[in-house]
Parts: C-alpha cells; structure tokens; sequence
C-alpha cells in the first residue's frame, strides 16, 4: 500500500489543496526555487504532500502581508513558527466582535446589500474584509454572507437584483472566503477525520460549497476545498490521494435530478467504502438506496452535524 509520503499530486491538485493557481506554482518555482517538484517521465511536475504542504505554507503568509521573495527558500519547520508567531500577534491585537459590533449586524448587511445595488465594489470589498475579521468563520458564512445570499435570492424574483450585481459581489466574496479559509487551515495536525469539499455547479450564481468550507474552519475541521468542481474520476483521486473520510457535496437546486442522482450513484458505486458522503441540497433526490450518504437542507443542519463530530 501506498503511504501518504509516497503519495503525489499533479499541479493541479496542488493548485487546489493550496490555493495557489497553478502559474503562480510555476513561477514561485522558477523565480525564488519556492519548492522543486519530481518530474514524469513526460516532463510533468508531480508534488510530494511535503510540497503541497510547503505551498499551503507560503499561502498563509503571503495572504497576511509576507514577500514571497523573503520567505520562499526558508526551511518548512521555519515557515510554521513564522506562520504561527505571526497568528498570534494577530490575535493580540484583534479581539473577538464587541457586543455593539454584534448589534451592528443588520446595518452591516443592509450596508453590503445597498452597495451590491449601487454597483460599488469598493465599499463591498470593505466592508467584507472588516467582517472576516470581526467575525468567526462560522459566523462570517451564516449570519453574514448566507443571509445577504438569502436576501439576493429573494431579489432576483421581484427584480430588485440583477445577475450581474450578483457577479461582483461573488468575486470578492470568493477573494475574501478563502483567505480566510486557506490563511486559518489548520497547520500540521494528524485528526481521525478529513472532509473533501466540493459544490456540482458552474461557479456563477451559488458559492454554497466555499460557505461550507468555512463552516468546517469554524468547526476546525480537516478540510480539502476543492475551489471547481472536478470531473468524477479527478474527484476520486483526489479521496485517495488525502485520505478522506468524508465527502461534502453541495448540490444546487439548478442541477437536474438525473444528471445529480447518475453523479451520486456513480460516486457511491467507486467512492472507498469507509467515505461518508455529506450531501447539502434542497433538491428532490432518490438516495434511499445510498446507505452512507446523509443529506442535509441547509447549511445551519451541517454546522450541527460538524459540532457534534470528533476532530
């Protein structure tokens, strides 16, 4: 058997587990030497789960203020102590959310939902980056993000909210998700559970599968997010490579239900069998048959689910 040393990732997947796109891999690696993947016989790049680790690494401190240049050749071991003394330096000087900031949250949202309206990134990206830090990541997903969601939702049907309004509030919502996601990961842990995370959707009108991903940050879950959805094959390797244990598959109600149902059978049908599937959809599925599968209406029925699960 293959052990989790031996394992290796294409650039792909590295790209995925770190989230760092992939050209910017290729240039950290050709610039500054920031990791020096084996190679294929084809010529293909191939990361080690040190590799991959090392990138998650040079994520987290880039994302909070650090040149990649000044960190790129330090050791790994250095790399975490840096990470982690600065984390909680951060910590120090940024306490939890005051009871009158708490009370401000409805004024938050109505603040973001009328500069979504106006078209005014500046102010949405603003304000969305004071929230991630006044907020736990729990928090920031559900009584935040899920909710101006709900809202938006409700406004595509009478008409006060265009798609397009909708696009630009998801491109900082997704900037801002998962630097809060990838710079909060926990470091270097070995836990029971591991939760592969990915949403059956194009990506453009439903970021459910980002909102779960930090509900398990919240939770502090062993999480692989996975930012696209990966063909079912990819989707398996990608179990296998991590280990596993659970799969948390958002499902939108946009999706037919022959084309989710045919995806989720061909999933239990090669899925490891000891991998639970975490279905969240509000979508009428047929999944009587799928004994390891629990589905679940909405995000708030996960986050109870996840409380009440070993780390």
């Amino acid at each position: 058997m293959t052990s989790d040393e031996d394992k290796r990732f294409s650039i792909q997947m590295a790209a995925e587990a770190s989230g760092v796109s992939a050209h910017t891999i290729r240039a950290w690696e050709k610039r500054y030497n920031a990791v020096t993947p084996e190679r294929t016989q084809t010529g293909r790049r191939v990361y080690s789960r040190e590799d991959v680790n090392r990138l998650i690494l040079l994520a987290q401190l880039t994302n909070i203020g650090s040149a990649i240049s000044q960190v790129a050749n330090l050791p790994s071991k250095e790399l975490s102590e840096i990470f982690l003394r600065l984390m909680k330096s951060t910590d120090a000087r940024t306490s939890g959310p005051t009871l009158s900031e708490k009370r401000a949250l409805p004024e938050l949202k109505a603040s973001l939902l009328a500069a979504v309206k106006t078209y005014d990134v500046g102010v949405v990206s603003h304000l969305l980056s004071q929230a991630k830090d006044a907020y736990s990541p729990g928090e920031f997903a559900l009584k935040i993000l899920l909710s101006v969601f709900e809202e938006i939702e409700e406004g595509f049907k009478t008409g006060s909210f265009q798609t397009a309004q909708f696009y630009a509030l998801k491109a900082l919502v997704k900037f801002y998700g998962e630097m809060v996601i990838y710079s909060k990961r926990p470091l270097e842990k070995r836990r029971k559970s591991k939760y592969l995370i990915m949403g059956l959707n194009d990506g453009k009108k439903d970021l459910t599968h980002l909102l779960c991903a930090l509900v398990c940050c919240e939770k502090e879950k062993d999480y692989f997010y996975l930012n696209s959805q990966l063909p079912l094959e990819a989707l398996l390797e990608t179990a296998l490579i991590i280990n596993a244990s659970h799969i948390i598959l958002y499902l939108p109600l946009g999706i037919s239900s022959d084309t989710s149902e045919n995806f989720l059978t061909d999933l239990n049908n090669e899925l490891a069998q000891n991998v639970k599937i975490l279905l969240v959809s509000k979508a009428p599925l047929r999944i009587g048959a799928f004994k390891r599968v629990e589905v679940f209406s909405d995000l708030y029925d996960l986050d109870a689910y996840l409380a009440n699960q070993d780390n």
